[in-house]
């Protein structure tokens, strides 16, 4: 078995900062300062240990990553975007980022119900083509679009506002296609078996 070596590249809690910035730190029972930072820095290191290691080398980002600075919470992180994936990160997790609440949900009792048109994996590929990953729109390909697309609607979301009263007849009348995962049967559960559409609640008026 041959041996090999993996470097790996860590960057967490980047806060916004795209220039070194003073930073503390504990040791030998005292707190000092040291600049730290800087992404033109950061990608220096991670050409020059690419460069040195080619093909051994992982990068993921630990989160915390598009929030903390004026320029990042202005622009919801999307300035830091093109910076961001011109380091090339093998693999990114997201924590306070999620406070920004501009994604809508993907599945579940928030998202989109099965009578909408990205119920349909067809409409659900074409979308996330044209617009994932975000600051990336058009890079996968075709199968990954629809591998993406079905995955998502492999979820349980609220019911089709047309429902009949069972949901193979409402398969049968709506979604009666290859296109549409209503009625079919995932990890031992029927998608849209979730009973009748919950009834429609205007919001209340504000004003007195």
């Amino acid at each position: 078995m041959t041996e090999r070596r993996l470097t790996i590249l860590q960057l967490n809690d980047l806060h916004g900062y795209l220039e070194p910035h003073p930073e503390v730190f504990r040791g030998r029972g005292r707190f000092n300062y040291r600049a730290c930072g800087g992404l033109a820095r950061i990608a220096s290191i991670f050409e020059r240990v690419r460069t040195e290691c080619p093909g051994e080398v992982l990068a993921p980002d630990n989160g915390d990553t598009f929030h903390g600075t004026f320029v990042a919470g202005q622009s919801r992180g999307e300035a830091l975007l093109p910076l961001m994936n011109a380091l090339e990160f093998d693999a990114m997790t997201l924590h306070w980022e999620f406070a920004y609440a501009v994604f809508p949900a993907l599945w579940g009792p928030d998202s989109f119900n099965w009578g909408a048109g990205m119920g349909r994996i067809s409409n659900a590929a074409a979308f996330v083509k044209a617009n994932m990953p975000l600051g990336l729109p058009g890079t996968l390909t075709d199968q990954q679009a629809w591998d993406v697309a079905l995955y998502m609607n492999s979820h349980e979301r609220p019911q089709d506002p047309r429902y009949t009263g069972s949901v193979q007849g409402t398969r049968q009348d709506f979604h009666a296609t290859e296109d549409s995962m209503y009625g079919r049967e995932v990890a031992g559960k029927v998608l849209g078996a979730s009973g009748a559409p919950k009834p429609f609640k205007p919001l209340k008026e504000s004003r007195p």
